[in-house]
């Protein structure tokens, strides 16, 4: 493939069969979406061939997706199933005409062979439904929706309204409800919380699915593939396995090809002082037969499979964090902090918890719990006098931000890199050297770099700030493995403290000793790394002290509730809402049934969760709305 007469890649042969689990891996910039891009016809080659099966049905997850005008998140993702929905209104067309033609009240105009046909063909399709799993398009469209962490408030929300993270899960979502052979996905976990991650992982792991994905995540990678595509140098290198056989095959067939290559070149190198040696005593005493032994010895060279050198490693960030140290107790301490939005919508409400200097913390929760919320006001309002956030007297803190606000995006690269870091332009530049920019890149306005060029710009004014602690939101978001490796390496070198937030497992594991878990209104502090968390907290270790904190505040609020008057406008919203919950029940159940046929286990649990959640709240509304029937009587 080429672009304006520069070679991305050439010589590529591989090929995808059914049941393949492909992991497509490789630095930024190698061409790894555009080669999705030829697999699936949406670009032409430059040279050579795409050969696809007749009636291939493929599905392509895109990392900017786009969506028609109005349409709802619900009506997106039913959208995927494009067989499904047509079979269901063919099967809604039969039971009409089977309907009005059975009826008493209304004359048939369909003969009894005729009604037999539709009755066949309705028992035909019907089957057909029960073999997809006997759910509804919208049943399935549902579980996804729920698998990936998509808020229920938000299923019926026209796709405009949402951010962009939230439009690329829903776009993976109608990927997965599709009938497709193969699907491309293309990063498809850059925007899920972990709950959303690991459903994923179990997702692509247990259905009989054909896949390539293109992943910087690590963890998902080992989880979900049994092979690896690498595309490096322009080359694509095939190996069998998950992303850990990878690292290690890579690694040993390095060794055996530097070893190989010099083993040739010292026969190479033995062979040509035998040719230079012949050549010089054929001269010397006029022996043809000589210069003749010397020329076979050339074609002998000639003839060898050349054994390539093996390629250097890319360029790679090249860093040191440099602190101080610890110099003090007190890192940053919260004491009874709230976040109260705008609108008066209360996220966090008493939340206490210390870091201490030296200490390596990972804020984790789902998307939405405040996370990125906390760390915006510790850099903006925390100081030492503030009794609810409070950072440590000698502490200088230094900030990543996810969203990149702290640049100006007006600015030249090398401007900015010396507004954030005081360095004088040499100095600068040869700091922006060091993260991966050339001297092309030192003009460009800093508003149109990509997301990993923001982010390394914005690790290079790190490296300058002499913080001794480190606020990182999702600082390797946008960054190729090699990337996140180097990042990761001078980490775990820095004595300063760290507080980060990400959804990279391997960076956490490798990085924090202890993990602040954040479930809203409250946040919980836990020891060891994410993974030794995350097991726990999966076993469902840590939900019966949340339980009973629940318990006592629905207590409160009855208490409360008691001294209240009769609410007439409450009591008919609680009826509505009560209303509301019931109908959904048979539905889920329904869907419950369907995925158990089909073996979905990991769907039905889902809905079986959510299920069990419909029934708690309908019990606090019922305990409400009889506590309120109870003021009626007396009002």
């Amino acid at each position: 493939m080429e672009f304006g007469g520069q070679r991305l890649f050439s010589g590529l042969t591989t090929m995808v069969a059914r049941g393949d689990r492909i992991g497509l891996v490789g630095p930024n910039g190698v061409g790894k979406t555009t080669l999705l891009r030829l697999l699936i016809g949406e670009l032409e080659s430059s040279g050579g061939h795409v050969a696809r099966l007749p009636s291939l049905k493929i599905g392509y997850l895109q990392q900017q997706p786009e969506y028609p005008p109005g349409q709802t998140v619900m009506e997106a993702v039913v959208a995927g199933m494009e067989d499904l929905v047509k079979l269901e209104a063919e099967l809604k067309r039969l039971e009409d005409t089977l309907s009005l033609s059975g009826g008493e009240a209304t004359e048939s105009n369909l003969s009894s062979t005729q009604k037999i046909k539709l009755a066949n063909r309705y028992a035909e399709l019907l089957d057909h439904h029960h073999s997809l799993g006997g759910s509804s398009a919208k049943g399935q469209a549902t579980a996804i929706l729920s698998g990936l962490g998509v808020a229920e408030r938000l299923w019926e929300a026209p796709m405009e309204t949402l951010s962009g993270g939230e439009r690329n899960i829903v776009a993976l979502a109608k990927i997965l409800v599709g009938e497709y052979d193969v699907i491309m996905l293309d990063e498809p976990g850059n925007h899920l919380d972990f709950s959303g991650l690991e459903w994923l992982e179990n997702y692509l792991s247990s259905e009989k699915l054909t896949f390539v994905v293109v992943s910087h995540n690590r963890y998902l990678l080992d989880q979900v593939c049994t092979q690896i595509w690498e595309l490096e140098h322009g080359k694509l290198e095939q190996f069998t396995g998950n992303y850990s056989d990878y690292r290690s095959e890579k690694l040993t067939r390095k060794i055996k090809q530097e070893a190989a290559f010099h083993r040739q070149q010292q026969q190479v190198a033995r062979l040509e002082f035998q040719i230079a040696r012949l050549k010089a005593w054929g001269s010397v005493y006029n022996n043809p037969g000589l210069a003749k032994k010397a020329k076979v010895i050339e074609h002998r060279i000639e003839r060898m499979d050349k054994i390539e050198k093996p390629r250097t490693e890319n360029r790679r960030i090249k860093f040191r964090l440099n602190s101080a140290g610890p110099r003090g107790t007190i890192a940053v301490e919260a004491k009874n902090y709230q976040k109260v939005f705008e609108d008066g919508f209360v996220l966090l409400d008493g939340v206490n918890f210390l870091v201490r200097q030296g200490e390596r913390v990972a804020f984790v929760g789902d998307n939405g719990t405040g996370k990125s919320s906390l760390m915006k006001d510790i850099v903006t309002e925390a100081h030492w006098e503030n009794p609810n956030l409070r950072v440590g007297k000698s502490v200088k803190s230094g900030y990543f931000s996810q969203m990149g606000e702290n640049l100006n995006l007006r600015s030249s690269l090398l401007d900015e890199a010396m507004r954030l870091t005081a360095l004088s332009p040499g100095s600068a530049s040869e700091l922006l050297h060091r993260f991966l920019f050339t001297r092309d890149d030192l003009q460009k306005s800093v508003g149109v770099l990509s997301g990993g060029e923001k982010a390394r710009l914005q690790l290079a004014a790190l490296i300058t700030s002499g913080a001794d602690m480190l606020l990182l939101d999702e600082p390797t978001n946008h960054l190729d493995i090699d990337s996140r490796e180097a990042v990761e390496d001078a980490l775990e070198e820095y004595t300063g403290t760290l507080v980060m937030v990400s959804h990279d497992r391997y960076f956490l594991d490798k990085l924090s000793d202890r993990v602040i878990h954040f479930r809203p209104p409250q946040c919980i502090s836990h020891e060891g790394n994410f993974s030794e968390f995350w097991e726990r907290w999966k076993a469902g270790e840590f939900d019966k002290p949340v339980q009973k904190a629940a318990a006592n505040q629905t207590i409160a609020a009855k208490v409360k509730f008691v001294k209240q008057k009769f609410d007439p406008q409450r009591f008919k919203e609680l009826e509505v809402e009560i209303k509301r919950f019931e109908e959904m029940r048979p539905g889920i159940e329904e869907e419950i049934r369907g995925f158990e046929a089909k073996g979905k286990e990991s769907f039905a649990e889902r809905r079986r969760a959510r299920l069990a959640e419909i029934d708690y709240k309908l019990n606090e509304l019922y305990d409400e709305w009889l506590q309120l029937g109870e003021r009626k009587k007396n009002w």
